[in-house]
């Protein structure tokens, strides 16, 4: 079998590299290039898609804008098919775009401006997408233990989250805020191929990477001294950020990153739950008085052990993935980075 050659790396430690016209070639060269100038067509496949990450054999800035183009793009792919829930897929694909403006945020000059653009996308898809998880939380919980939690109070629940459902799709259609979010995701599109870094190599990212990990971290010390339905829905979040990082960062040692990518989503699972869970038993609990049937008490009395439990979960692996100082964190990747950098080798599989 013939020996494939070595991959150049040799920018990632920091050369200066492409002038500007070769980093126009470089867009054009890479599959993103043309969904700047043809979103994708209603017949395109969703899913199919470049990695969710950065490669050594490319300029940061240039991966940077690629990888920024293709999650665009696959918000148009997403609002095109007619076999996925839309605003989730959308918002999903926001957070992702978020995450890698957070993590290039101290190098970007752009970098809060952009972020709004995405967060106001987002938020045009929230309410559509609210309701829907909340009748998933009520699904998950008549399938976990119907005799538990009471079959006709979980019906007389969802019966009322459908109505509302049918109310807020009729106010607030979702053909229209699908259509204000790639509005607004179309405009930032036609502006990424002016973001430009002001570092190379790791040093474009280090500051956002740790700034997150660091935030996560904070969060979790509070949570740990008050565990109230807030801090632990804003440990989600940055745990959230910093595993799309860990995605973003994954080639530097695939299995090992691999990991602790795969215990970043199991904490995402359960803070995503038990976030749920809260905003379930606060619109409901809201709804109860008018509403004929819906208890206050019933809600608290299903939700609190459950919430208690997932809480418990979450902490298990929240207090590992977070144990190591900032300091140490960015050292280490960015000891991987080097070792890459400087061996010249393809990303190891």
């Amino acid at each position: 079998m013939p020996r494939r050659r070595p991959a150049d790396v040799s920018r990632l430690g920091g050369r200066a590299h492409a002038s500007a016209p070769k980093v126009t070639a470089h867009l054009r060269a890479s599959n993103t290039h043309s969904l700047l100038l043809n979103p994708p067509s209603a017949g395109a496949r969703y899913g199919s898609r470049m990695s969710y990450r950065f490669s050594a054999r490319k300029p940061v800035d240039v991966e940077f804008r690629a990888i920024a183009l293709e999650q665009i793009a696959l918000c148009h792919q997403a609002a095109q098919s007619g076999d996925v829930d839309v605003p989730h897929e959308i918002r999903k694909h926001c957070k992702r775009l978020r995450a890698l403006l957070r993590l290039v945020r101290g190098s970007f000059s752009g970098h809060a401006r952009e972020q709004r653009v995405v967060s106001q996308a987002a938020d045009e898809l929230a309410l559509l997408r609210d309701i829907a998880a909340q009748r998933e939380t009520l699904t998950r919980l008549r399938q976990r233990d119907p005799q538990r939690y009471g079959v006709h109070e979980l019906e007389l629940a969802d019966t009322w989250l459908a109505d509302q459902q049918r109310s807020e799709a009729a106010t607030h259609a979702q053909a229209a805020a699908v259509q204000r979010a790639l509005d607004l995701l179309d405009g930032q599109r036609h502006r990424v191929p002016d973001w430009t870094l002001q570092a190379k190599g790791f040093a474009a990212l280090s500051d956002g990477l740790t700034h997150t990990y660091r935030q996560a971290r904070r969060c979790l010390a509070l949570a740990l001294e008050e565990p109230t339905a807030e801090h632990f829905h804003e440990l989600r979040k940055h745990a959230k950020h910093h595993r799309f990082h860990m995605e973003l960062l994954q080639p530097l040692w695939k299995r090992p990153m691999q990991a602790a990518i795969e215990e970043l989503e199991l904490l995402g699972e359960r803070l995503g739950e038990h976030h749920d869970l809260h905003v379930l038993a606060t619109t409901l609990a809201d709804a109860s008085r008018g509403t004929e049937g819906l208890d206050p008490v019933w809600l608290k009395e299903f939700v609190r052990p459950e919430m208690r439990r997932l809480e418990r979960r979450a902490l298990y692996v929240a207090r590992r993935a977070f144990a190591e100082k900032p300091s140490r964190f960015r050292a280490r990747l960015g000891a991987y980075w080097q070792v890459q950098a400087k061996k010249g080798r393809r990303f190891a599989r």
